[in-house]
């Protein structure tokens, strides 16, 4: 089936650059977004609802207090997040970012528009509470595959890789958004967000140590040495 003439698209792209350039930059996109995966039901209301999307630059704040908030006890989950100890990426197995990757990165943000989401909400579901309105499992997944769908290769740049852990690495996202201008609501009405960031590995530097020592054969010292790749950020080999 072709598509609906009479569908118009609703799309507006625009590449911001920050004075002065440098080569980071805010990429902002805003408008239907339909996704390759994980597409949503034809008549759900995420399909009426703007996703705006940001690329900035922002130097990390690590707080190691964000890993201890897995083990805080939320809504049926008594003793905090179930994947602790389970799962790929999650403490206590992480590594702390700081010991794996370079303190400068992108912020990758899908936002969705949560005032309008909650409103189209409640007309549908006129006797939900607001806590079932602001249910995660319903609009969670969809913000999700649209950061995926976004990050395209062509947006990452050269030796930076996602990091869809942070928090788990000890980041505090709350303020290292601040540290670009982007402002996470902690009790969100307006806007929601689901972000990774980019980051670029530390590269281990090459100290060569150099040691002297008398040779027996001749009569003047003799000087012996060897190069390592040891890694000045955490103190490793």
């Amino acid at each position: 089936m072709g598509p609906n003439p009479r569908q118009k698209p609703h799309r507006q792209l625009s590449l911001i650059f920050t004075p002065p350039f440098t080569g980071w930059f805010l990429l902002q996109y805003s408008g239907t977004f339909k996704f390759q995966g994980g597409q949503v039901d034809k008549n759900s209301i995420l399909h009426q609802i703007n996703i705006d999307f940001f690329i900035l630059s922002a130097t990390v704040v690590q707080d190691l207090k964000m890993i201890a908030l897995c083990r805080s006890p939320y809504y049926k989950h008594p003793i905090g997040c179930p994947n602790w100890d389970h799962k790929d990426g999650c403490p206590p197995h992480t590594k702390r970012f700081l010991s794996v990757y370079e303190p400068t990165v992108y912020i990758a943000i899908a936002r969705l528009d949560f005032g309008k989401y909650l409103k189209l909400k409640e007309k549908i579901h006129p006797g939900w509470t607001e806590k079932a309105l602001k249910n995660p499992r319903h609009w969670q997944g969809h913000l999700r595959a649209a950061l995926r769908n976004f990050l395209t290769p062509d947006k990452i740049h050269t030796g930076f890789e996602i990091v869809k852990n942070a928090e788990a690495m000890g980041i505090n996202l709350f303020e290292t958004c601040a540290n670009a201008g982007f402002v996470l609501e902690r009790d969100p009405k307006n806007y929601v967000c689901h972000l990774n960031l980019l980051a670029k590995p530390t590269t281990p530097h090459r100290v060569v140590f150099c040691f002297v020592a008398p040779c027996h054969s001749v009569t003047v010292p003799h000087t012996l040495s060897f190069s390592t790749d040891y890694n000045l950020t955490n103190g490793s080999y």
